[in-house]
């Protein structure tokens, strides 16, 4: 990666979190840490020049009620429409972004990221135009875009679309990761309960959620 390459981050928060009932973005990560805080205090410290999180309407209301200290570089955004689906917070966040040469596409709630995971990512894209991390053969969290697939996104006319199947058009390079976390997905309250109980073990691995 050049020391020229300039990437941001679009957080993924919007969902109706009605199987956990709550929003995911205010759960604790670690230490009064919500989810939303540690995320983009780990892609503040990879040098994200942009972070755009995009909320639903009731979130931003939520979001606005907590005292927050982010980096200038972080913005709020809101899908007015979170039951459109995925797709269409990612155009959301993306049109709010400057022409970077890659964007990671994040979940909050999959919360577990680490540096060095980032980090393979924008090493092993190369020349191919997007990559996510691979552990054991299964595929894992975040997604990261080059420009070309940003571009063809914010093109696309139609909100009713799978990311996953949005990008098989387009050259993909598997990332292998000895990280089983990226596999996290917290979706429940049980899954959040056991997320918690292996990370306060160091002695138990992550397991896929």
């Amino acid at each position: 990666m050049s020391s020229n390459t300039t990437f941001s981050v679009v957080v993924l928060a919007a969902g109706q979190s009605q199987r956990m009932g709550q929003e995911k973005f205010a759960l604790e990560f670690a230490g009064g840490i919500s989810f939303l805080d540690h995320i983009i205090a780990e892609y503040k410290k990879l040098g994200c020049r942009s972070v755009v999180v995009v909320v639903n309407p009731k979130g931003k209301i939520d979001l606005e009620s907590i005292t927050k200290r982010w980096p200038a570089e972080v913005l709020v955004t809101v899908n007015p429409n979170p039951e459109h689906g995925r797709f269409l917070s990612i155009k959301t966040g993306l049109k709010h972004l400057q022409e970077d040469d890659f964007v990671f596409i994040q979940n909050v709630d999959s919360p577990s990221i680490s540096i060095e995971v980032l980090s393979a990512l924008l090493n092993e894209i190369g020349n191919a135009e997007y990559t996510h991390p691979d552990y054991r053969g299964k595929g894992g969290h975040p997604v990261l875009l080059t420009k070309k697939v940003v571009h063809a996104i914010l093109l696309k006319k139609s909100d009713n679309m799978v990311l996953k199947d949005f990008l098989v058009k387009f050259r993909k390079v598997h990332t292998e990761v000895d990280d089983e976390r990226v596999l996290t997905n917290i979706n429940t309250l049980d899954e959040y309960k056991r997320w918690k109980q292996l990370s306060n073990n160091p002695s138990d691995r992550f397991k896929s959620v």
